[in-house]
């Protein structure tokens, strides 16, 4: 499945085939898939954002919900077991049943992008704290203090990653790993200058959790720079992310690195530049510009 403008379409993998398509909205701004469902976020900032549950295999509808007020801020995350955790404008805190549509629980937490889920605890960061709320309930888990006023958060590695979403003169640059369960803080790095994370996971003779970043001033072995701190989808020993088009309006390249030397390993040149994540999928990368999907090969 993938989305164009306000309308999602249904294909079948083996040949590109359309099997359906539904129009929701001007705009696709997320989708999550449960079970046999697929659920479709459309219009997020406006007066009638909406979560909408597809069919998966026919595209038809099963249940919808009008988001309140000027809809969403910042991104969305889906817990392990179904829910799907947003922040409204007017700062409200809520998960949603990804199988019904139905609000599980929602709390004033504050006006923040800064929201992920890892296993159960849905995160979120909000004036230099970060709180992990029990995805069922609602209840707080656990607070820590002490990181940056405007934090921007992503789990990788089983850790919590945390980083300023601010840059400038006395700005932090430090990179602060959580452990989701507990909140407690598993360790700091400061390079001194801002920086993007890779890819996180366990160093081979240690065991510890490491984390590969590239910074936003020197780029090491990388031959071109991040655009902004975008999320690195991991495709094997591949880190794959997206560049800026060398002049606007022409073809953007995405881009393959060797995990293992931060070397490059492939490069293909998109129509147009690629405004959500690229997905995986056995041997291929669905990649969706915004105005077309096209697919690559994973090699290197």
């Amino acid at each position: 499945m993938f989305g164009q403008d306000g309308v999602v379409y249904g294909l079948d993998l083996q040949d590109g085939h359309r099997l359906w398509s539904w129009t929701g909205g001007q705009d696709v701004y997320g989708m999550w898939r449960w079970g046999g469902l697929v659920a479709v976020l459309t219009d997020q900032a406006s007066t009638h954002s909406r979560l909408t549950g597809l069919d998966a295999a026919t595209g038809a509808v099963r249940w919808s919900l009008r988001l309140p007020g000027r809809g969403l801020l910042g991104g969305q995350a889906a817990t392990a077991d179904g829910g799907l955790a947003m922040v409204t404008t007017a700062g409200v805190l809520q998960v949603v049943n990804l199988a019904d549509g139905a609000i599980r629980w929602r709390r004033t937490a504050g006006a923040s992008p800064a929201l992920t889920a890892a296993s159960q605890p849905v995160i979120f960061g909000v004036n230099g704290r970060l709180t992990g709320y029990d995805d069922r309930t609602g209840q707080p888990r656990w607070t820590t203090g002490g990181l940056p006023d405007q934090p921007t958060v992503q789990v990788a590695g089983g850790l919590v990653l945390v980083m300023s979403n601010e840059q400038g003169p006395g700005i932090t640059t430090a990179l602060t790993a959580v452990i989701p369960a507990t909140g407690r803080v598993a360790w700091r790095f400061d390079p001194g200058e801002p920086l993007t994370v890779l890819s996180a996971g366990p160093d081979p003779q240690t065991g510890l959790t490491v984390a590969a970043y590239v910074s936003n001033r020197r780029l090491y072995t990388l031959t071109e720079p991040p655009v902004g701190p975008q999320q690195v989808l991991a495709a094997g020993p591949l880190a794959v992310l997206q560049g800026d088009p060398a002049t606007p309006g022409h073809p953007a390249p995405l881009l393959a690195y060797q995990l293992a030397s931060g070397r490059p390993a492939w490069r293909v040149d998109m129509p147009t530049f690629v405004m959500t994540q690229p997905v995986l999928t056995p041997g291929h990368v669905l990649v969706q510009p915004a105005n077309l999907m096209a697919a690559c090969p994973v090699s290197g």
